[in-house]
């Protein structure tokens, strides 16, 4: 019997009824949010997680069970591409979440590590390998990734990318015993770093979380050490997909930054 089984979850366009519009105001779930994400999702996140150095890990995808045929079809390319897309039609998250956790009681394993990364993320191509690293054969056993990128997409190709640190963060991963498995998705992400048993990774960056009119929560999070360049390559962009990230507007980012933070001591000693 192998020891763990690893699963990384993502929901795709699954109904949420707590989700009803993006951050930006725009309708979710619509055919144009729809539209937008497959592209993301095509460009950017789909990439990263084939693109991952150790492909031991099973990757469910969740889908509207209404999702309509010209969709579908770019969901069986996925899978032709990469067989680790295990693509899912539920009805709603609730079941999404019952086929979880049937899923994970009933692998052949003595413990399940598990993710729930978003739909326009990505990963450096060392995570897997770097969560099954840390793996320790302990129920409710947290490995958090808090190291990571935010980037945010700009027109014409451009972005800017900056340093995250988060405890608790999205790209958290659980270990639980086969048999008493929820999955990550039982609770919320922020509340595993608060968990007892935890390894806690924060020496490099491990992912990136992208920043764009259609999400839901995320947005740009203000006085980031801004970086004027990252390994593309290393979370799966390359040849006309890759980015160009601007120097000078780092170099001005970061100096805005420095000031604010003088300005801020100077306050203080007044």
């Amino acid at each position: 019997m192998n020891t763990y089984t690893h699963i990384i979850t993502t929901r795709f366009n699954v109904p949420t009824e707590s989700w009803t519009t993006t951050r930006t105001g725009h309708k979710a779930l619509s055919e144009e949010w729809l539209r937008d994400r497959f592209e993301i999702f095509g460009k950017y996140c789909f990439p990263s997680f084939k693109n991952q150095s150790e492909k031991n890990f099973v990757w469910l995808v969740f889908f509207d069970e209404q999702t309509n045929d010209f969709y579908r079809e770019k969901i069986k390319v996925f899978k032709k591409e990469f067989p680790n897309f295990t693509p899912v039609f539920v009805k709603d998250f609730p079941a999404m979440a019952a086929f979880v956790e049937d899923f994970a009681q009933s692998q052949n394993t003595d413990f399940i590590i598990s993710a729930d990364i978003d739909n326009d993320d990505m990963l450096h191509r060392d995570y897997v390998k770097t969560v099954q690293q840390y793996f320790q054969p302990q129920h409710d056993f947290v490995i958090d990734l808090r190291i990571g990128l935010q980037l945010a997409i700009l027109p014409g190709n451009k972005a800017t990318v900056s340093e995250a640190y988060m405890a608790g963060s999205p790209f958290v991963s659980l270990v639980e015993k086969t048999r008493q498995a929820k999955t990550v998705i039982k609770d919320k992400h922020p509340v595993y770093a608060k968990y007892p048993e935890i390894a806690i990774e924060n020496k490099n960056p491990m992912y990136i979380q992208l920043i764009h009119q259609f999400n839901m929560v995320n947005n740009e999070t203000k006085g980031l050490k801004r970086l004027a360049s990252f390994p593309q390559q290393e979370y799966g962009i390359v040849g006309e997909r890759m980015l160009e990230v601007s120097k000078t507007d780092a170099l001005l980012a970061n100096l805005r930054r420095l000031s604010g933070k003088v300005l801020k001591k100077l306050k203080v000693k007044i």
